[in-house]
């Protein structure tokens, strides 16, 4: 009998984050660009809800606009990551994070 305790890794946060997925495409117009959210997020990845069903597979680009609220200070981190789509279905879209990530300070004036 299977128990429901967590197995993951790395704890999985549910948290709303705008998000573009970028997808090489052999097209005239280069890369594809979706508009997606996330539904939950962790160290190792993160699973995402689509507007309207799309077929992503292997590698993607995923950059993420993360609001920081800290006491009395208040900014935004950009997130940009090398990921591998693990699972692709009408309810969402799961990626793995390559190891090399970039979290930057977004400048807000």
């Amino acid at each position: 009998m299977e128990n429901d305790l967590e197995r993951r890794k790395h704890p999985r946060f549910e948290i709303k984050l705008p998000a573009i997925i970028t997808q090489p495409s052999s097209g005239l117009n280069g890369n594809n660009f979706h508009l997606l959210l996330t539904r939950d997020i962790s160290h190792s990845g993160a699973f995402f809800t689509m507007m309207k069903p799309y077929p992503y597979q292997g590698h993607v680009r995923v950059e993420l606009l993360i609001e920081v609220n800290s006491g009395c200070s208040h900014c935004f981190l950009y997130m940009v990551a090398k990921a591998e789509v693990v699972r692709c279905d009408d309810s969402g879209l799961a990626v793995i994070f390559d190891e090399d990530f970039m979290l930057a300070p977004f400048p807000v004036h």
